[in-house]
């Protein structure tokens, strides 16, 4: 096999990984590998995640996957502490949040933050990055999005200015 034309985190010991080839997930872990969020879209138009068999909004059985932009905001997160997973142990604390995607409301993602836990409100604007965990294997992750939409404060300057 070739190197992979990104880095590879080092981890000992690793990550868990997941069934790569899981047929309701496979799309999404291909679409990570290439740092592409995916979600599921039925006939219709209606975007959803987690993948489920129907659309859980019109039950349409016919679905295909679909690339949407990673911006988001924290809806809600937790503090990990200690944790029994020896890959994750090296990483406490470390934050897990629930981020709805800013683009599509109520699409939400939960996933590891690499942020600051005292910095953390509801509403921070994040961005989806991707941890290249092996060469097979990436993992989607949340971070600050430095970039401010036009109708978002910049840094320091006070909200409603």
């Amino acid at each position: 096999m070739s190197d992979p034309p990104f880095p590879v985190t080092d981890r000992d010991p690793p990550f868990p990984v997941p069934d790569l080839a899981d047929p309701d997930f496979a799309p999404f872990w291909q679409g990570c590998r290439q740092e592409r969020l995916l979600v599921r879209r039925c006939g219709r138009g209606h975007l959803s995640w987690p993948p489920r068999p129907a659309c859980p909004r019109c039950q349409d059985l016919s679905q295909d996957w679909q690339q949407v932009d990673g911006a988001g905001w924290l809806y809600s997160w937790t503090v990990v502490h200690r944790t029994p997973l020896p890959a994750f142990q090296p990483l406490t604390p470390y934050v897990v949040g629930v981020v709805e995607l800013t683009a599509h409301p109520g699409l939400r993602f939960l996933g590891r933050c690499q942020c600051d836990p005292r910095q953390l409100r509801i509403g921070t604007p994040l961005r989806v990055t991707f941890e290249h965990v092996t060469a097979e294997f990436s993992l989607p992750l949340w971070q600050y999005d430095n970039e401010p939409q036009d109708n978002e404060p910049r840094d320091n300057e006070p909200r409603g200015a």
